[in-house]
């Protein structure tokens, strides 16, 4: 208590001096909740001034108490924001961009690399891809590779050798280049291996009893018929040889991943058709195992959630809009069948990741139906049964993410293609603060939405609690994404309740989104 006394008695002494000192330092422990060691420094700051008879307290005339309250009141708004500025990720830093289409990260030894693949500037395709080295808390420019129209990096190693791949859409004049697979030598990275490619669009390595492949996704022939061939490549030793043409649709990406550490598939994303089309290893050759409907889809994700199976599909637009829902598939044993749609804008890719048994989805989101390409990308966390918004990253023609963990921090970078017609643009690296996953949920703390009765009948009430104010929309969508319910109202107290009444409505799961502003939140809202 007498700590608290010496805090109050000396605030009216407090000048601007000790104000400065006193707010960086409040800013920073209370973001932490330090707040023991914060009270203590608030006495240690304040007893620097002339008053240090606390006893004096009992002496204050009316006019000091006002003092007191005002000061009180402006350390609790420090305080306030502080606490509120905290957030899933944030911007650590930009690195110079042309094009971004894919970023690659990897290890060789102990040191963290960064594969930059540069589709174009403003004026070629033909222009330099870059490799970045981590060191002094940040990646800085290491080499420079000559590339075409760049637009996938892939590592891998055979035994202890270190290979990186780029796939090579197009030159100024042909889709008919060469994508080049690099060796490390112990310095940097030197040509190994030249391969005939038309519109690569993605590389994908995976290993099969001990042998090294690679999948390049082609997105056209050269005349740029997107019904061409796909080609698996086989490791023999000493090169890649071809083993296989399959026939895709505007391939965008391939992606290797195995079930019950037996069963060996590709999926295929084939962006210019209504499919997503899997394919089995038979001990030969890959064969058609399933077909998922699946329209405009750039992107394929493979993970694996407490010994369940999943496939998430970006998915780019459908016949008539980039606002659209891409899909995320279960496997049921047998195949996979639709398990969540997420409303997602020009989806580019997803990127899947784990912290802490936390799990994570990331969507580029490229490009509304305006040509804007300025938007928010998304991170969704899985709460144990579905995926749900946690925090909007803004983004300018986003491609690509990529995770990485530098000892023990974790980041995510994103490429941003263009803004307008501008692609010399930054890409970002962001640095995730994992202190914040020690709830069961990811919970912000300026801004809170309950729902009650949940399950709900045919009426439920929607409790919004923040210190903000001004216009508030809620949202309630379905499965599916499609809006069931919408409000617009203009929020003035700290709390305020909206009651719904929807006789109508069909059984089953919905996401209640509260947005005002740059805030928002999402809960789940189970109607019987």
């Amino acid at each position: 208590m007498q700590r608290f006394r010496a805090y109050f008695s000396e605030v009216k002494n407090l000048n601007l001096s000790h104000f400065k000192t006193f707010f960086l330092f409040s800013y920073n422990q209370i973001k932490q909740t330090k707040i023991n060691i914060f009270f203590y420094i608030c006495t240690v700051l304040f007893t620097r001034s002339k008053t240090t008879d606390h006893r004096q307290i009992s002496s204050i005339k009316m006019k000091n108490l006002k003092k007191i309250i005002y000061w009180a009141f402006i350390i609790n708004l420090i305080g306030t924001a502080a606490c509120f500025s905290q957030q899933f990720a944030t911007d650590f830093q930009s690195i110079p961009t042309n094009g971004a289409n894919d970023w690659k990260s990897f290890k060789i030894g102990s040191v963290t690399y960064l594969a930059l693949a540069n589709y174009q500037n403003n004026t070629s395709v033909e222009i330099n891809s870059a490799i970045y080295k981590w060191g002094n808390n940040q990646f800085s420019l290491f080499q420079e590779l000559s590339t075409k129209g760049a637009s996938d990096w892939e590592y891998f190693s055979i035994n202890s050798q270190h290979f990186l791949a780029v796939a090579n859409y197009k030159s100024q004049t042909s889709y008919s280049v060469n994508s080049v697979i690099y060796t490390w030598n112990g310095d940097s990275m030197i040509v190994y291996q030249e391969i005939p490619t038309c519109a690569a669009y993605d590389w994908e390595a995976f290993s099969m009893n001990d042998t090294m492949f690679l999948a390049v996704a082609s997105q056209s022939d050269e005349s740029g018929n997107n019904n061409s061939y796909s080609t698996i490549y086989k490791w023999d030793g000493a090169q890649f040889d071809s083993i296989q043409n399959i026939q895709t649709h505007g391939a965008s990406d391939w992606e290797a991943f195995v079930i019950d550490d037996t069963l060996h598939y590709l999926a295929v994303a084939n962006t210019y058709s209504l499919s997503t089309e899997i394919f089995k290893w038979d001990g030969n050759q890959f064969v058609s195992a399933q077909v998922l409907s699946s329209m405009g889809t750039t992107g394929i994700e493979s993970f694996s959630i407490d010994n369940d199976y999943y496939l998430a599909t970006s998915n780019g637009r459908d016949l008539n809009s980039f606002n659209t829902n891409s899909k995320i598939f279960k496997w049921d044993g047998s195949q996979f069948i639709i398990y969540q749609q997420i409303p997602t804008i020009g989806a580019f890719d997803w990127e899947y990741f784990s912290i802490n048994n936390h799990h994570f989805l990331c969507v580029a989101n490229y490009q509304d139906n305006n040509s804007n390409y300025n938007l928010n990308s998304v991170i969704y966390k899985w709460d144990g049964s579905l995926f749900v918004p946690i925090h909007d990253v803004f983004t300018h023609g986003a491609t690509d993410w990529d995770f990485l963990q530098i000892e023990n921090k974790y980041y995510l970078c994103v490429a941003n293609y263009k803004d307008g017609n501008e692609h010399n643009i930054d890409s970002k690296l962001l640095l995730i603060d994992e202190t914040i996953l020690t709830d069961e949920t990811y919970k912000r703390q300026d801004f809170s939405i309950k729902l009650f009765p949940n399950p709900a009948l045919n009426q439920f009430s929607i409790s919004i609690n923040s210190f903000l104010s001004g216009p508030l929309d809620i949202e309630l969508r379905d499965v599916y994404g499609r809006l069931a319910y919408s409000q617009h109202v203009v929020k003035a107290d700290n709390e305020t309740k909206i009651e719904v009444y929807l006789p109508g409505l069909a059984s089953g799961l919905y996401f209640c989104k509260a947005i005002m502003g740059e805030n928002s939140y999402t809960l789940k809202l189970i109607v019987r």
